[in-house]
């Protein structure tokens, strides 16, 4: 099953870059062009101390790489005429300085066919023989990746930055059931604790619900160890420390009360040391590990 690590894109992308390029630069060296009043000339910001311009575009996700290529191609092509077309304003807005760095700041960069455009409109660029125009003036593509420290600070208080989406495990519950035939019945004496499932039927789509939050969650969490090592981390070290407490917390309440407590502890954890993740994609996780509690034993309910 597939798991999508959610891009930013349209606005959001802009206010990200924007957070990423402030604090690379520094607040008092990095100067975002506000676009509300008469557009952005076809830049987001630029960097006085290095004479770098940057305009930020987050696609629609998720798509083909030929069709990210396609997109991120258009804007360049259409934001470079602009840097052209505006001189007069441009000229202004830098002064003096002379830029050396026109840069698309994307979330994702994988197609070589963007640098070989990117040197076209170099070419242009230099052609048109601008006044704020360095003699190394290239144009050029930055994506995420190439801000790894700066993200990973901000990631440390931004809250909502990543979210991931999984395709419904529905259809992938029955396989599972039948190859894991011993986990399943571990699982279903658990879920016989429940006093609230009075019927074989109840009991049998909650425990079809445990299955479900499992792979969905195992999904979410592949998807987080190859895009983002760091939150995939923060999860595995809170979901660590909380199964320690596990045993001692089932002592004093009824299986019910075990299982909403567990729970709700650990969407409190992830919400304090993986404020990143968006709240969706934190509440998958918190259900994905009560689910591999009950699977693998951690989480067993004491009868009261």
């Amino acid at each position: 099953m597939a798991a999508n690590l959610v891009r930013l894109q349209g606005d959001d992308w802009q206010d990200w870059a924007n957070q990423l390029l402030t604090l690379h630069y520094g607040p008092t060296e990095y100067l975002r062009v506000p676009d509300k009043h008469k557009g952005d000339a076809g830049i987001e910001g630029f960097a006085l101390n290095k004479g770098h311009v940057y305009q930020a575009y987050g696609c629609e996700e998720p798509i083909s790489v030929a069709e990210r290529y396609e997109k991120q191609r258009n804007k360049m092509t259409t934001d470079t005429k602009k840097f052209i077309d505006n001189k007069e304003v441009l000229a202004k807005l830098f002064g003096a300085k002379k830029i050396s760095r026109w840069v698309l700041f994307v979330p994702l960069c994988d197609s070589k066919d963007l640098i070989i455009h990117a040197n076209k409109k170099t070419a242009e660029i230099k052609e048109a023989n601008l006044s704020y125009v360095a003699e190394d003036f290239e144009v050029t593509i930055c994506d995420e990746t190439d801000f790894a420290v700066e993200r990973k600070q901000l990631m440390a208080v931004e809250t909502n930055a990543i979210s991931i989406t999984v395709d419904s495990a529905d259809n992938q519950v029955e396989d599972w059931a039948e190859e894991n035939d011993k986990l399943i019945e571990v699982v279903d004496e658990k879920v016989s604790k429940l006093k609230s499932l009075k019927t074989v039927d109840q009991r049998t789509e909650f425990r079809n619900k445990v299955i479900r939050w499992y792979i969905d969650g195992q999904d979410i969490l592949d998807a987080l160890k190859s895009n983002s090592p760091e939150t995939y981390q923060a999860v595995i070290n809170v979901k660590s420390r909380r199964e320690k407490y596990l045993v001692a917390s089932s002592l004093a309440s009824t299986p019910a009360d075990q299982f909403k407590a567990a729970l709700a502890e650990l969407q409190e954890s992830l919400r304090e040391d993986a404020k990143q993740l968006s709240k969706g994609s934190s509440e998958d996780l918190a259900y994905e590990a009560v689910a591999d509690w009950m699977i693998r034993c951690p989480l067993d309910f004491v009868e009261q």
